[in-house]
């Protein structure tokens, strides 16, 4: 049964425009240079554009008749910010064009379009807005609907608010979050479109200070899931409880962690509810000047695609290791592996997935040292090892990507 409440916000949403613009593995650069940004008016505009060229020897992630291909992928970006105090005004766009020079079938063209304001309402109050569009897609292979003649295209439309009250020396303070998103697929086959879905969730936390720079997190948040097709039966209801920590322990060290209880209960009572525990963890920590180190963790019941399965419970675990050897050169180390068991799968489907990625980059300083020149070279490797044999797949991608930030 479809909630009333999305009739309001389709319409809301429908004037709004966003996008995800994400390079192959754009989260392996290593962040050399802070951008200055070029001042204009009462803000300053904040240019990119970066160039990825490399090889990928298995673009739809497949275990048998491999597609190997060089790539290219290009990825202009201007965001335009205005900062007063605690007070900040922005607007971002940017493109993500990816073409493949042996698999056509594979080029893709991505846009996304975002605003957002920060505003310090009271001297204990600071409220926040943002709104996107985005123009994306699901790549061949990236999802379990099968392996179409061209990547599934989509639409996504969100509005978040935030209200925060408290400052930092207050022995208690709080914060609420709300959104709302909706997603629509372009193509109009019944595999995609049955995936089209809108989101409304909310949630609360609770900071109390037990030492100046860590403290106890108490949170609630809950999500309405309600997909557009009346073929789907996959509509539910979440609840989480949390607690956990908040720490900037020392200059080296910072990190979040929370655990708790999830409750997922679907509207047809012919799908298992889930009810378990949930968590998610990050923590940096920068042993010395020139390293940084990072971890992270999280556990969560997801929405699957295709009708494989209920849900997929996964768990993530992260580490990497960026180390700037000397003022211009840096590298990134990082390995991740997920698990993903799929409740109510004919098969009993589970997956566990092994990701390992080197990048070092090189930056050149241009005029004035304000433009900067980024060179990186990297290679990533996955693998992953299913109990459906046909599920298996290794792939490794080769890249040097070029940047330039201004």
């Amino acid at each position: 049964m479809k909630r009333s409440i999305f009739n309001a916000v389709k319409v809301a949403l429908a004037s709004m425009t966003c996008a995800v613009v994400v390079t192959a593995h754009a989260g392996d650069m290593v962040p050399l240079v802070e951008q200055r940004g070029i001042p204009q008016g009462p803000g300053k505009f904040f240019p990119s554009v970066d160039l990825q060229v490399g090889f990928d020897d298995n673009v739809t992630q497949v275990e048998n008749n491999e597609i190997d291909s060089g790539f290219a992928v290009l990825n202009p970006q201007v965001e335009y910010r205005i900062e007063k105090g605690p007070n900040v005004d922005s607007a971002m766009a940017g493109v993500s064009i990816g073409s493949y020079f042996d698999s056509s079938e594979d080029n893709y063209e991505d846009a996304q379009l975002a605003f957002r304001t920060r505003r310090q309402l009271s001297p204990l109050m600071l409220g926040g807005l943002q709104a996107q569009y985005q123009l994306g897609h699901d790549p061949r292979g990236a999802t379990d609907r099968g392996i179409g003649l061209e990547p599934d295209t989509w639409h996504l439309g969100s509005l978040r608010g935030m209200l925060a009250y408290g400052d930092k020396s207050a022995q208690a303070s709080g914060e609420v979050e709300a959104g709302i998103t909706t997603k629509r697929y372009k193509d109009f086959s019944l595999p995609e479109k049955i995936e089209d879905k809108d989101i409304v969730d909310i949630g609360a936390n609770l900071y109390y200070r037990l030492q100046p720079k860590t403290h106890a997190l108490f949170g609630v948040d809950y999500a309405m899931t309600d997909f557009d097709s009346e073929l789907s039966v996959r509509d539910s209801n979440q609840y989480r409880l949390w607690t956990g920590l908040v720490w900037k322990a020392t200059q080296k060290t910072t990190g979040k962690v929370r655990v708790g209880f999830a409750k997922r209960d679907y509207d047809e009572e012919a799908i298992d509810d889930f009810t378990g525990a949930n968590w998610e963890g990050a923590v940096q920590w920068s042993p010395t000047a020139q390293a940084l180190i990072d971890v992270a963790t999280s556990r969560k019941a997801e929405d699957t695609s295709g009708g494989a399965g209920d849900y997929i419970l996964t768990d993530n675990f992260y580490a990497g290791w960026t180390h700037k050897w000397i003022p211009r050169v840096a590298s990134k180390a990082s390995v991740s592996y997920s698990n993903r068991d799929y409740e109510n799968h004919p098969a009993s489907r589970s997956d566990d997935e092994v990701r390992v990625a080197l990048t070092v980059n090189y930056k050149i300083p241009l005029a004035n040292r304000r433009e900067w020149l980024s060179i990186g070279a990297g290679i990533a490797s996955s693998q992953r090892d299913s109990n459906i044999n046909t599920e298996d797949y290794d792939r490794n991608i080769f890249s040097l990507t070029f940047s330039a930030v201004f």
